[in-house]
């Protein structure tokens, strides 16, 4: 057994896991039935690392019948130390209430020697870095790791004097709440960040953001009639140049004695009935100046990836899903791949470039969305949704007022609060938009950016300094048990002393009786 250290504390002794605990133990093999009350059983889900055992996101029960049998191996009490031995190692919680528990197989179970070390202690212990490492190093299994109970009990222990055992807890605990308070702080402000930056959005898109600066440049402003006459327009002109690329198309193909497929005629642009007064009525009131109008009058183009999965290679064209659709943008870390061949179907129907919008229609993250910010060639599956915005509309403008909180409350909603959420075509078109001059765009854009950069740095400095409090944790923990959190006593009765007692205790439990072994002698 191997030490931590290269020279033990003063008084501090190592001794293995199984010296200073009466039980190491684990849960019940066996699922048992499960019912709506009765003795709460814990698992993996209801324990972390420094928190209270929570029962909030995952609550079940057995019946006392149940619960009776499984005691008899294992009996979870006040003060007892649960560790995951299955999947996520390297932590322990201590049962701090006295309620009657009992434990899955997933949980190991220690039970502390009072009188040789503090539940508290070991339960501080066996979050330190070296049991992670410990736990990942001696686990068994190459995807789900399991540690064996075997060789949790092997582990060891760095054992100090009880009552510096008092003293280092009481410190730790200490050092721990000044921490958890900065921790909370942090988090406040972050939840504030957030707040400050649905505010910002909102601000933008009702107009309050650029209120001043429209009412410099009021008289060189087109309206949003103005600009969606001109979207309109651009939007015959691209059908009427797609339809003479289709007649020429038939042309060729004539001439050609008609080999394949007859060229497929463009689809003329669908064009929605405009928005009623009643659903006028139930939108915000913007600017003079600015409108409403549906996401279909802004877009050259609605449409979604493949709906069937093809044939996967091992290299060609970018193939990408839900997964790769980043708020930075599409991500080819993980990606799939499709023969040119079929990148070249699907590429008819949804070609994405750059600076096109995607949006995530299926799914857990359904309503992502980002700006295409390459100009790699890539196709896309079904749970992708591609914008193509008209000239006259930013698409990083129209990104922006996707997330602002009202509109993207409206178009996840569209999705459906069943267990597959889905935004369909049909319906995403028919979501309404604020739109003004592109000129008032661009100052939008320029005004949001500057702040969401700053607010985006204050975040990742927040972030930074909560992974440091974590880091910080783990130092105090590893300090402690260094002995250098605090100066030793050299009053303190050494650890190795109780040891020992409680070993020569240990082996008089178990020997004979002088009369039990009488007894035995006379029966041969």
């Amino acid at each position: 057994m191997s030490s931590f250290l290269t020279e033990l504390p003063k008084g501090w002794v190592q001794a293995a896991l199984e010296d200073v605990c009466s039980k190491i133990t684990d849960g019940t093999h066996k699922t048992p039935k499960y019912q709506s009350k009765g003795i709460r059983f814990i698992s993996i889900k209801n324990i972390r690392p420094f928190k209270p055992i929570d029962f909030s996101a995952y609550e079940k029960y057995i019946s006392e019948k149940d619960h009776a049998e499984l005691c008899k191996r294992c009996d979870p009490e006040f003060d007892d130390i649960v560790f995951p031995r299955i999947g996520t190692l390297g932590f322990a919680k201590r049962i701090d209430f006295h309620e009657q528990v009992s434990l899955f197989v997933g949980l190991g179970l220690l039970k502390p020697i009072k009188e040789i070390v503090l539940p508290k202690y070991l339960e501080l212990y066996m979050n330190t870095p070296w049991i992670y490492r410990l736990s990942h190093d001696r686990a068994t299994g190459s995807g789900r790791l399991t540690l064996p109970l075997a060789e949790t009990r092997k582990f060891p222990i760095l054992l100090a004097p009880l009552p510096e055992q008092h003293r280092i807890v009481a410190k730790i605990e200490r050092l721990f709440s000044e921490l958890d308070k900065a921790v909370a702080e942090l988090k406040k402000v972050k939840e504030k960040l957030e707040l400050y930056r649905q505010s910002l959005l909102k601000s933008a898109f009702d107009g309050r953001l650029t209120e001043q600066w429209r009412e410099e440049h009021a008289d060189e402003l087109e309206s949003a009639e103005e600009l969606l006459a001109r979207a309109k327009t651009e939007r015959e002109k691209r059908y009427q140049r797609q339809l003479e690329e289709w007649k020429q198309a038939i042309k060729e193909w004539e001439a050609q004695g008609k080999p394949g497929k007859k060229p497929t005629k463009p689809r003329k642009p669908k064009e929605l009935p405009p928005l009623t007064e009643k659903e006028l009525a139930e939108l915000p009131e913007l600017p003079e100046g600015w409108g409403w109008t549906k996401l279909n009058d802004l877009s050259l183009k609605i449409t979604d990836g493949e709906h069937f999965r093809p044939k996967i290679e091992k290299s060609g064209v970018y193939f990408l899903s839900a997964k790769d659709i980043q708020d930075k943008g599409v991500s080819f870390s993980d990606p799939l791949f499709i023969s040119e061949e079929t990148a070249r179907k699907a590429l008819l129907r949804c070609n994405p470039e750059f600076g096109d919008i995607l949006i995530v229609s299926r799914g857990a993250t359904v309503g992502r969305m980002c700006i295409v910010n390459t100009n790699e060639k890539f196709c896309l599956l079904g749970s992708v949704i591609l914008l193509k915005t008209y000239s006259h509309v930013i698409s990083t403008y129209l990104l922006y007022s996707l997330k602002s909180p009202s509109i993207n409350k409206r178009l996840v909603s569209i999705s459906g609060a069943t267990a597959q959420q889905a935004i369909y075509l049909r319906d995403i078109q028919h979501v309404p938009v604020p739109i003004c001059s592109r000129a008032e765009q661009e100052h939008i854009l320029l005004k949001l950016e500057t702040h969401l950069t700053i607010a985006k740095h204050i975040k990742g400095t927040i972030d930074n300094a909560l992974k440091q409090a974590e880091l910080l944790r783990q130092a105090i923990l590893k300090k402690a048990f260094s002995g250098k959190l605090m100066p030793q006593d050299p009053n303190d009765p050494p650890a190795s002393e109780l040891l020992k007692r409680i070993k020569a205790e240990r082996e008089a439990s178990t020997r004979p009786s002088k009369k039990s072994r009488r007894r035995k002698n006379e029966n041969h």
